[in-house]
């Protein structure tokens, strides 16, 4: 099976799934092709909204061993700034739970153990980490992180409770969406947690993609786009209780989500979110109508500028090879004869191509610099800014299809 088609939601179940967005057939985002001639499969993107509990959801899924198997290249430790994120997280969670740090910490989607590692600089012992990724994982067991290669779902979440017992902290940041079967995923994640315990997630905050026509968020891997509308359904109806909630500054805007197994007293801040949202009339569901026209005028008006500025003889580069790029550069169907080539720092996906387009990834350098950058990881704008100073100040520019100003 290659992939197949949900006709009801993944949190409540209801049949009544609404359009949202259709982005076409896609490649993944994620698996960078080594040839430029390499045949690749094609998967629909569909987006729908589910009338019941407001999940924005994928609704053709793609294998898990197609998707994150083989040369998913994706490695937390390759960015600068995600080595700091984690490091300032283990720190805070660290700070905020003390009580959980002789118990067992697991981390969901571990990936090549960046969070884990900092745990173990903190002082904690008893890590673990689960992750299906193969390539990264492998390289989190050769630095001497402990994690199994394979994904977490209730089979083996009974296997560590009875190698480890009850987990004291467990984390998963940017798997929850992921998941297709999330009513499993959240029993299996309940069954490992003490009665005490901490389950900690971050996810992208749906409101942010949905107001700021964040489309390019949207691909395979991510199946799921929250809000606190079905997030608060889904904890409930399995018995779980969010009681706190803090904005992270990624992925375009995300949100960390604490949940125990009794109910503790609301946060502020969590009763502010939910004030918000319904302000924002998630509840409501012509909120959620016109996306599909935005993204196509985005598509439009980028097309056009980009090749007015090629027809001007222009050299345009992507600036970061990135899933969300992936998805801008198919959807705007841009190729090498508009975007000459990526630039990128990242060993794993250097002299390979984009899925899809087919446009090489080079290694950025100082003796190679473009007119115009077209800007594929919007989400790190001010860091980059600042780190191409010199860039602009000749001259050179950024192109931001989602952003207005459109051009920086």
């Amino acid at each position: 099976m290659k992939f197949y088609t949900r006709s009801h939601c993944r949190i409540c179940n209801s049949g009544n799934l609404r359009n949202f967005l259709n982005l076409g057939k896609t490649p993944l985002a994620d698996n960078f092709p080594q040839t430029r001639n390499l045949k690749e499969n094609y998967y629909p993107l569909t987006v729908k909204v589910c009338g019941k509990c407001k999940l924005v959801q994928l609704v053709n899924i793609v294998d898990d061993k197609i998707l994150f198997g083989g040369d998913y290249a994706f490695f937390t430790g390759a960015s600068p700034l995600s080595i700091k994120y984690f490091k300032d997280y283990a720190k805070e969670t660290s700070d905020s739970f003390p009580k959980q740090s002789q118990g067992l910490i697991l981390e969901i989607a571990s990936n090549d153990g960046t969070l884990l590692q900092n745990f173990v600089n903190l002082g904690y012992k008893n890590v673990l980490g689960v992750d299906p990724a193969v390539p990264a994982a492998t390289l989190a067991n050769k630095m001497g992180l402990k994690t199994i290669i394979k994904p977490f779902d209730m089979k083996l979440a009974k296997q560590i409770k009875k190698e480890y017992k009850n987990a004291d902290l467990i984390i998963a940041n940017n798997v929850v969406a992921h998941i297709d079967s999330l009513v499993e995923f959240v029993n299996a994640a309940k069954l490992l947690l003490d009665d005490e315990g901490i389950f900690i997630f971050e996810c992208h905050y749906f409101p942010n993609l949905l107001f700021s026509d964040q489309f390019d968020n949207i691909y395979n891997e991510h199946r799921s786009y929250f809000s606190l509308l079905p997030l608060t359904w889904l904890f409930k109806n399995v018995g779980l209780y969010i009681f706190d909630i803090k904005s992270a500054d990624t992925q375009g805007g995300s949100i960390r989500v604490f949940v125990s197994k009794r109910m503790r007293r609301q946060s502020n801040l969590l009763k502010k979110f939910i004030k918000e949202e319904g302000e924002m009339r998630l509840d409501k569901l012509d909120t959620y109508a016109g996306f599909q026209s935005r993204v196509n005028h985005i598509r439009q008006i980028t097309k056009i500028k980009l090749t007015e500025l090629k027809k001007k003889g222009y050299k345009i580069y992507g600036y970061g090879a990135s899933a969300k790029g992936n998805t801008m550069l198919n959807y705007l169907d841009l190729n090498s004869k508009i975007i000459d080539k990526i630039v990128d720092k990242t060993p794993f996906k250097v002299g390979k191509f984009t899925p899809g387009t087919k446009i090489p990834v080079v290694m950025q350098s100082d003796k190679d610099v473009p007119d115009y950058y077209l800007l594929l990881v919007w989400n790190y704008l001010p860091s980059i800014l600042e780190r191409e100073k010199e860039f602009r100040k000749k001259g050179g520019k950024f192109i931001v299809p989602t952003l207005l100003p459109f051009i920086i």
